[in-house]
């Protein structure tokens, strides 16, 4: 019978859970949304038994649709990354989760940054001195809340706990390991230096496998309660902004990005190379010998569904998408920046005028993105000749949008390819488990994913968006400062 491959995505907000066939045919979908719980010092954090129990609900789910359509025979994870929650000797989570949203953090820097510098911190784990990443979280749980630290057994981020509760071996893989602030990148493994400096326990950390290797066999109580009647594999996945550029064929001639939530841009390098002059991270790739340049937007999606709740949701996406199309043929002067998840709030939008409709608010909202998005590209390139692409492939909810991919290619001056797969997170995690079986053999960098539309820069606008570009470098320059 057909052999299936599940990708199960945990994500910031929901949990999707895709069936694909060994064509990479995408034969049934399903998933659910969980909330985010906001609290005192901009504290963001998450529920993570709803990071099981969804998985469960949405593995299930797409199982009976697919019944007749072949038999599974493994599941790959790809995880929101940095998210963790301490757990007891039961593997039970000790509260809420910390997700990668919460910046926290930042008041452990000063006491790490006595230690060891924020320049050696980024040369040896790739990482920017922010506090959103797991090692100053732990720091600061273990000086606000020493019981709760002391007595977890374990810290474990989504893509280990669901992978262990499925089929009870609790690992990670190096892209996930990657976004801790306790990972090395030249040797790719924990950084027992760093560990040692900081008193934090390693063997409370998951142990390390490449990416597309078995994890374990999915719990009999569970291969019985849904029915399979045969064993199936649990993969080690990653990341998911790392899983999707993976699918996506990431190489030297193709950056990617993903715009869900947040937004991601990578770039390849075949070296651990480090920017120390900005918010660039370097993490380990899903291949070995292959690591990634990383630039995050922490509210890329997030931003436009800000603009939509704050209009009272009178708008669906499509309709502000037809608003804000028109707009491609002018030289908007709004200009917003995209920054709502600072700790001092410094997102703006600027330009503003009586007859500044909900048309010209998106557009606005939809370019600031891609000029931040370009900025990175731009800083990227100076770091590193692989940056020089000829081509963007975008995906993720954002990449659903004629609009915003126009708006994109406008702005970066690169053709921009859609895939046919928007998720490319799932994706890349059901075919790093069919790889554990042998099915879906790397392609030397070509993409998985097949390509359902292609938009050209229009050169008429180069002029317009270069002199903004400009612009938005200078307005970004004097907000920095005036948050630092």
């Amino acid at each position: 019978m057909n052999p299936l491959f599940l990708g199960l995505d945990i994500g910031t907000t929901g949990i999707k859970c895709v069936a694909f066939d060994k064509n990479l045919s995408e034969l049934a979908v399903a998933y659910r949304e969980y909330d985010l719980h906001f609290g005192p010092e901009s504290a963001i954090e998450q529920d993570a038994n709803e990071w099981l129990a969804l998985s469960l609900d949405v593995i299930n789910e797409v199982i009976n649709e697919t019944r007749d359509l072949g038999k599974v025979k493994a599941i790959g994870i790809s995880s929101q990354g940095i998210s963790f929650v301490p757990v007891n000797e039961n593997n039970e989570p000790m509260g809420l989760a910390n997700t990668w949203l919460d910046a926290r953090g930042n008041v452990s820097l000063p006491q790490m940054g006595a230690s060891i510098s924020a320049d050696e911190f980024k040369e040896r784990t790739g990482k920017p001195w922010l506090g959103k990443y797991v090692l100053p979280k732990l720091l600061m749980m273990r000086d606000r809340e020493p019981e709760r630290y002391e007595s977890a057994t374990a810290f474990y981020m989504p893509h280990e706990y669901v992978a262990g509760h499925l089929c009870g071996s609790f690992v990670t893989d190096h892209t996930m390991a990657g976004g801790t602030m306790l990972y090395n990148l030249a040797s790719r493994s924990w950084d027992e230096e760093i560990a040692d400096t900081f008193n934090v326990p390693l063997d409370k950390l998951a142990p390390i496998q490449d990416s597309g290797t078995i994890a374990g066999k999915l719990n009999p109580e569970l291969i019985n309660e849904w029915d399979l009647n045969e064993e199936v594999l649990i993969a080690v996945g990653g990341q998911d902004q790392k899983c999707a550029s993976f699918a996506a064929g990431l190489n030297k001639g193709r950056l990617t990005l993903s715009l869900g939530t947040a937004a991601a841009l990578h770039a390849v390098i075949t070296e651990p190379a480090v920017d120390l002059d900005s918010e660039i991270g370097t993490f380990a790739g899903i291949r070995p010998g292959q690591w990634i340049l990383e630039a995050a937007i922490s509210t890329g999606g997030a931003s436009l569904k800000w603009l939509r709740d704050l209009l009272s949701k009178k708008f669906s996406y499509d309709e502000l998408n037809d608003l804000a199309a028109p707009l491609l043929e002018e030289e908007p002067g709004l200009m917003f920046m995209p920054y709502l998840s600072r700790m001092n709030g410094m997102g703006s939008l600027t330009g503003l005028s009586l007859d500044s409709g909900a048309g010209a608010l998106a557009y606005a909202v939809m370019e600031g993105v891609a000029l931040e998005v370009n900025f990175f590209l731009m800083r990227m390139r100076e770091l590193t000749p692989t940056a020089e692409a000829q081509s963007m492939q975008f995906f993720g909810g954002g990449a659903t949008s004629p609009v915003w991919s126009r708006i994109m290619a406008d702005v970066t001056g690169l053709p921009i390819e859609v895939p046919v797969i928007h998720e490319a997170a799932a994706a890349g995690a059901a075919i790093l488990a069919g790889q554990a079986m042998g099915y879906f053999q790397d392609k030397e960098g070509q993409s998985f994913l097949p390509i359902k539309q292609q938009y050209q820069p229009n050169p008429h606008r180069r002029s317009f968006y270069d002199e903004k570009m400009k612009l938005f470098i200078q307005a970004r320059e004097r907000m920095l400062a005036v948050e630092n």
